[in-house]
């Protein structure tokens, strides 16, 4: 299987599989500052991941409303069609976490946090088993605190998602999340 990758839609990165069908799940992946822009993280992003679902690479300070409402005109021309939130993910990584948590619903198909950056107000929240993080790395745990990571993973528990901290470094945190996780978007 393959995919067609159309850059710069709305400042978007967007890949659709090559499979001839018109009917797709679809993934936002957010990435962080600096080297993890969109490019960087479409890099990161298992091939089978992109053969399967249409991805939508997007920079943190994109909204998520933003996002959607660029994509629509694309799907739109292209004749394509996305299976509706159910079938929607959200993943982000470092500051992509922001509008990720920030977007954050029950009806979402996933929700991944791939080492994220947070606000007090995503401590607070109730979240579901759509929702997966990996969490760890020194720069983070410095600059959110420990603390921090422990009350968000303790939500995200309590309300039948996954959490788990690992010694990774932080650049390494979107191979490795996407590789462990990627069925979940299927």
């Amino acid at each position: 299987m393959s995919y067609i990758e159309f850059d710069n839609i709305g400042g978007l990165i967007v890949t659709v599989p090559d499979t001839g069908g018109d009917l797709f799940n679809v993934v936002v992946i957010y990435g962080g500052q600096h080297y993890a822009n969109r490019s960087w993280m479409q890099k990161q992003t298992p091939v089978e991941i992109m053969d399967k679902v249409i991805c939508v690479f997007a920079e943190y300070m994109m909204a998520y409303a933003t996002v959607i409402t660029k994509l629509g005109p694309f799907l739109a021309s292209h004749k394509l069609k996305a299976t509706g939130i159910a079938g929607s993910s959200i993943m982000g990584f470092s500051a992509g976490g922001y509008p990720t948590l920030d977007a954050y619903t029950a009806t979402h198909k996933f929700i991944g946090l791939m080492d994220p950056s947070f606000r007090q107000a995503h401590l607070t929240r109730m979240y579901s088993k759509n929702v997966a993080m990996l969490w760890g790395s020194g720069g983070q745990v410095s600059l959110f605190g420990e603390a921090g990571f422990k009350t968000l993973e303790a939500a995200i528990l309590k309300g039948g998602g996954f959490s788990e901290r690992l010694k990774l470094a932080h650049e390494d945190f979107p191979r490795v999340f996407m590789q462990r996780f990627k069925s979940r978007l299927f």
